[in-house]
């Protein structure tokens, strides 16, 4: 059965909300990866546990959001193109940014690595850069993806799709689509769709910890592409998916928050119960599912919630979604050079992570304004080249205006 042509055509604006804001909240989360006590290129001769809380809450969903709306994306574009158009639309916003990327834009983060750790010794950054072209792999060589690993799974991903997609637009595939919808948007049983993480959280994590490099991520590979599944399914039959996000929004807000009350307090007390072994089975089991479970309340909720109250748009929505890719691909460069020499500074915690924070946000903007009026560098960073809108090219942009709201506002 295909989908009436304003579940095509309609754009909930909801989600441009939560991707920009999504994007947006990855600046101070990276800039924190200099501070915590977790890995990273290189790290702030200071470390601290306090960031580590807020952080470790960001995370449940941030990823899983990213590539739910990525999915859903997928899914609505697909309804309206061709394989082959779809395919030739990723390989141009996607694969071109990751080849100019994996050349150019992160590049200098190995080298202020390097710089900083004193690991490799180079005249200038022109003598670091050739041995870029040796595509040796990071971090033996300098050639690698780095945080571009996210736009290389969803390329991945999107092709990936593609015969999936011809299969559920045949006669069984598409009722395969509806029986799977019907089923999990009523009542509580959206909650079921937690259960093939859980499987892969205890059977793929244990042996393969994420690594973004596409050969050995098993576990990260498989559920982020279930995630994006999951949203293609969201994408084409929207209206009856929002509804179930929707009507559990403020159930799952409630679960949210109990569930990670109780991995914060497992996280704080972990090193003080088992200081010197792992825990048992009995133990990390059951936080490890609650930390599954967890992250999809959380989907849930701002999901749920975004879809009642932010499905409009605005000048910023306008701008700020243009733009919220090609500041994804510069930022984390940027903040790496603007850290190292912020990092060396006699500086208190709080200070260097301000003045980081506000660098890369003002300095990654000042670069996205750059690109976005550069005719030659837009399709290096996705951005499709200039052209004038039409009537019909607005009607896209006319806000998804779900039946189940309306009778809502009708009894307020």
């Amino acid at each position: 059965m295909q989908p009436q042509s304003t579940q095509i055509s309609q754009r909930l604006f909801a989600l441009d909300w939560l991707r920009v804001g999504a994007f947006l909240l990855l600046v101070p989360y990276h800039v924190g990866m200099f501070f915590v006590t977790w890995s990273f290129h290189f790290k702030n001769p200071e470390t601290t546990h306090s960031l580590e809380f807020p952080m470790l809450f960001v995370n449940q969903w941030r990823l899983s959001l990213l590539f739910l709306i990525a999915g859903i994306a997928a899914g609505r574009v697909l309804l309206r193109r061709s394989r082959g158009e779809f395919a030739k639309e990723r390989f141009k916003r996607l694969f071109i940014p990751i080849l100019f990327g994996m050349l150019v834009v992160v590049p200098p983060q190995i080298y202020y690595e390097h710089l900083f750790n004193h690991t490799r010794e180079y005249a200038s950054y022109l003598d670091f850069w050739r041995t870029v072209f040796e595509f040796r792999p990071y971090p033996k060589g300098s050639f690698s993806w780095h945080h571009l690993w996210f736009v290389v799974y969803i390329f991945v991903y999107s092709l990936l799709i593609l015969p999936l997609h011809k299969y559920f637009q045949t006669p069984h595939g598409t009722s395969l689509l509806d029986r799977f919808t019907n089923y999990c948007t009523q009542g509580r049983r959206l909650y079921l769709v937690i259960l093939p993480f859980l499987f892969f959280t205890h059977t793929l994590a244990p042996y393969f910890p994420t690594t973004h490099d596409l050969i050995n991520d098993w576990n990260n590979l498989t559920q982020t592409f279930f995630v994006f599944l999951w949203g293609y399914v969201i994408g084409s039959r929207s209206e009856a998916w929002m509804q179930a996000f929707v009507s559990l929004c403020k159930q799952s807000l409630v679960l949210g928050i109990i569930t990670i009350s109780a991995y914060m307090f497992y996280f704080t007390w972990y090193d003080v119960w088992f200081p010197d072994t792992n825990p048992a089975w009995y133990v990390y089991v059951p936080m490890r599912s609650v930390r599954s479970f967890n992250g999809l309340l959380w989907l849930v909720v701002l999901v749920g919630f975004a879809v009642t109250h932010l499905n409009f748009s605005n000048r910023f929505l306008h701008y700020a979604n243009e733009l919220v890719y090609p500041f994804y691909i510069v930022h984390q460069s940027l903040m790496m050079v603007i850290g190292y020499y912020i990092l060396l500074q006699p500086w208190g915690i709080a200070a260097k992570f301000g003045a980081i924070t506000f660098g890369t946000y003002f300095g990654t903007w000042l670069c996205v304004e750059i690109i976005r009026r550069t005719t030659v560098l837009r399709p290096l960073f996705g951005l499709k080249l200039p052209e004038k809108r039409t009537e019909a090219r607005h009607q896209h942009d006319a806000p998804t205006r779900l039946p189940f709201l309306q009778e809502q506002s009708k009894h307020q």
